[in-house]
């Protein structure tokens, strides 16, 4: 038995039961909104770029983290140390080691994806200085809290084999540093990779209310806050990893934390989704795309017609209007491609978008008067 008196007996996270249906269901939402951002970004966008790849990788990392979690709880995490075996203790201690790499390299892959995000959005050189600077101190603080964590013990392997000699770090002086150290550097890098959306809308040209929209859909990453702030103030409060609520709840957070980061991350890519909806249900009056071929969307502008621009013409010129009946009208059209970044799309993208303009000419009345040209 694992006597909870020696100084490396020590229970660091108590994934219990609890906390596993936390994780499965954390899991469950977060893969619905990938998956949204997968078929906006293959289907709609037809546009899928780093930035989705990696939140894919980090969103098949979070499942493996809730596989070792419900594994954890399986495995009498929850117990007290001195009611653990050897063997039970040993496979609570590799779930718990496993987790760590995963916490950081999912935390990790998800703000890079961001990142990438964000950076598509801006060409200003100050707002991709300040998202790179944010991601690369966000990474050397994970990795500097990884090293910790993962090499608290002298062998490593001493951290789940008690039969060998060796030492670890002080639980107590880990949790100080874990809350110093990855405390601060993601609720730093998580306000600034939520505001900076706010800053980079506010020099677009585009309805305020679109432009609001999307600053709170893109600014939710501060809702990752919480599980950050929460964490803090429980191992504040009690620094104490043998405490079997801290321990619970610590867990808990961690894991609602990974999951709120991979959704505040893809619900801004899902936009156009909510376009694409209004459009197929007839609740939108706006210009319609139709995806007919596969070089991309042909917008076809249809808010002028052929009989508004006579009648408007004819009011402004001398000559009495001539009835569309008697008129011979020309039609000439030119299709071009144009580089253009729609504002329904908004993920920074330069799209090639077909755009056919035609031109009706008046060539030839009944009556033998002036034409009147017409243009469309």
């Amino acid at each position: 038995m694992i006597q909870a008196d020696r100084p490396h007996a020590v229970r660091f996270w108590d994934l219990s039961p609890e906390t596993a249906t936390v994780a499965a269901i954390s899991v469950s939402i977060t893969w619905v909104i990938v998956l949204l951002r997968c078929f906006t970004r293959l289907y709609i966008v037809k546009a899928f770029g780093c930035d989705d790849k990696l939140m894919v990788l980090a969103m098949v990392l979070y499942t493996a983290f809730g596989v070792f979690a419900t594994l954890s709880a399986r495995s009498r995490t929850g117990t007290l140390l001195d009611q653990l075996t050897n063997a039970e203790y040993r496979r609570v201690a590799v779930y718990l080691w496993i987790c760590f790499w995963f916490y950081f390299f999912i935390m990790a892959i998800a703000k890079v994806s961001i990142a990438c995000f964000l950076l598509r959005l801006t060409r200003v050189r100050a707002h991709r200085l300040v998202i790179k600077g944010t991601v690369v101190g966000a990474a050397v603080f994970g990795m500097a809290t990884m090293g910790v964590a993962v090499f608290q013990c002298r062998p490593v392997n001493y951290f789940w084999d008690k039969t060998i000699s060796g030492t670890c770090l002080d639980p107590r002086l880990y949790a100080k540093i874990s809350l110093i150290i990855n405390g601060i550097a993601s609720l730093t890098s998580d306000l600034v990779l939520a505001l900076t959306p706010a800053w980079i809308m506010a020099g677009l040209q585009m309805k305020w209310t679109t432009k609001i929209g999307l600053i709170l859909l893109m600014s939710l990453g501060c809702l990752c806050n919480i599980s950050v702030i929460s964490r803090w103030v429980l191992l504040s409060r009690n620094p104490n990893p043998n405490d079997p609520a801290t321990g619970l709840d610590v867990a808990g957070w961690t894991t609602l934390e990974q999951g709120m980061v991979i959704s505040a991350g893809s619900l801004a890519s899902i936009w156009p989704l909510a376009r694409w909806t209004r459009v197929k249900l007839g609740l939108s009056r706006r210009t319609r795309t139709a995806d007919t071929s596969a070089s991309g969307p042909i917008r076809v502008r249809t808010s002028t017609t052929l009989a508004a621009s006579y009648q408007r013409i004819s009011q402004t010129v001398s000559t009495p209007p001539i009835p569309l009946s008697e008129m011979h009208v020309s039609t000439r059209c030119t299709t071009t491609v144009e580089e253009m970044c729609p504002a329904d799309v908004h993920d920074g993208c330069r799209h090639l978008t077909r755009v056919t303009a035609c031109k009706y000419d008046s060539v030839e009345t009944l009556k033998q008067v002036p034409p009147v040209h017409l243009r469309v």
